[in-house]
């Protein structure tokens, strides 16, 4: 039999374990309900503290012009690269619009010239007779060949729609990265010795120089990539715009997100060249060409 004394114990213990329970089960919810809150701003975070980290030789010499005020120097590096980003971004979503209203309007007004199918076309196995059809259709009336594939347009115009809803997300994200970076800016020195006594901890003596390796490859990474991506891209979407390409926007994302994948932008460049050979008269064509290679070659030695 247990005595008084035991059961006492035993309610104390069950007791305590039941109160420690509810703690530990209403921290657990506060963290998981803390998370799902913060979880959108993780990522601008994270490129925040890259963009610093790769831009901080820039803020320093920034810092030095306006007299060691590191509030207007933060400011000015604000200013600055949300210009970057957002005037480039809408010139080109611009340029993207524009094409697709006056693609639209030829298509309405029923000018859109489409050139009868080569006779091979119905002779290539398996899709040549579809295909041949709907070309000869498209040939005829334009407008009527769409109506037989107004489905998959409606699909592709819903794909276009989210892809630039997306794209238009990730520049407003971009563009609080930039400001989350320029307060980090004003921070570094601090931050700086919490990273270094947060890898101190985990990794002992090693963490200083694991964290000066840390900055290194981040800085050297978007220099070398997102950077010369990034240059080309503008490079190209102006050399584009000056020569009045069809939605010049589209094809500097491309060449952005192709620069990013390391993919040789010649690709894409090399038929739009082709294609302002056509319309336009020689020297410009000429000149857009010599663009192209030279934004090339020069992303080629900057990342080199």
């Amino acid at each position: 039999m247990s005595t008084p004394e035991a059961r006492a114990e035993r309610e104390a213990f069950v007791s305590n374990a039941l109160e420690a329970s509810v703690r530990v089960g209403l921290i657990a919810l506060l963290a998981f309900y803390s998370l799902q809150i913060i979880r959108p701003f993780v990522a601008p975070v994270l490129w925040g503290v890259v963009i610093a980290i790769s831009t901080r030789s820039f803020y320093l010499r920034l810092e030095g012009a306006v007299g060691g005020r590191s509030s207007l120097a933060a400011t000015i590096f604000a200013l600055v690269g949300l210009g970057l980003v957002i005037g480039p971004s809408v010139a080109l979503m611009g340029t993207i619009v524009g094409g697709v209203e006056e693609l639209a309007l030829t298509v309405e007004n029923s000018q859109a010239m489409v050139p009868p199918p080569p006779e091979q076309v119905a002779g290539w196995p398996l899709v040549g007779p579809t295909i041949d059809r709907f070309w000869s259709l498209a040939s005829d009336n334009l407008e009527a060949a769409l109506q037989t594939i107004d489905s998959q347009l409606a699909t592709a115009a819903l794909w276009i729609l989210n892809a630039a809803a997306g794209a238009g997300l990730g520049v407003l994200l971009f563009a609080l990265s930039i400001v989350i970076a320029a307060a980090l800016h004003t921070k570094a020195e601090a931050g700086g010795r919490v990273a270094q006594a947060a890898a101190r901890r985990v990794a002992g003596d090693r963490g200083p120089a694991l964290t000066s390796l840390a900055e290194s490859t981040i800085r050297g990474v978007t220099r070398g990539v997102l950077g010369v991506a990034l240059i080309q891209a503008l490079a190209s979407g102006i050399g584009m715009l000056a020569l009045d390409v069809p939605a010049a926007g589209l094809w500097a994302l491309m060449v952005l997100v192709m620069a990013v994948m390391q993919l040789p932008t010649l690709l894409l460049l090399l038929p739009i060249a082709i294609y302002v050979f056509s319309y336009a008269s020689t020297l410009p064509a000429v000149l857009f060409l010599i663009w192209s290679l030279l934004t090339r070659s020069e992303a080629l030695r900057a990342s080199a």
